[in-house]
């Protein structure tokens, strides 16, 4: 199971901020990272009239497109899929799993506070690696 790093904290605290910002500061030191992003509303990420979208609307519960550049898997599952099992998908050789979301799981948090979006705690104490005070959006 690779190492998992949780940012939580309440809607537009600044959590994919931070998730950038680690991102890049690990990447500038050699490491390899993914980034797991939990979306309660659901999510659309392939482009309509593109092969991979015409094969998806056909039916197909997974779709795969692949390159040199790059590979992605587009799947629909029968039901959502735990953390856990998210993560026995991530390949081996990375060596930081930083997680947008899933605040219940038993992971290892950062915790992003901005006071107009809510300061009642997410994650629980035995979890919380650190908070991180996020500045205002401003009026």
């Amino acid at each position: 199971m690779p190492n998992v790093l949780s940012i939580v904290g309440w809607h537009n605290a600044g959590k994919t901020t931070l998730c950038v910002r680690l991102v890049e500061a690990l990447k500038a030191r050699g490491l390899r990272v993914a980034v797991i992003k939990h979306s309660v509303a659901g999510f659309e990420m392939d482009r309509p009239g593109t092969d991979t979208s015409k094969f998806a609307e056909a039916g197909a519960d997974v779709v795969v497109i692949s390159s040199r550049t790059g590979l992605a898997w587009l799947e629909r599952p029968t039901s959502e899929l735990s953390l856990d099992e998210i993560l026995a998908r991530v390949p081996a050789d990375i060596d930081l799993v930083i997680v947008e979301g899933f605040k219940r799981e038993p992971t290892r948090k950062i915790e992003v506070i901005r006071a107009e979006m809510g300061t009642e705690p997410i994650a629980r104490p035995q979890e919380l690696l650190a908070k991180r005070l996020s500045r205002s959006l401003g009026p």
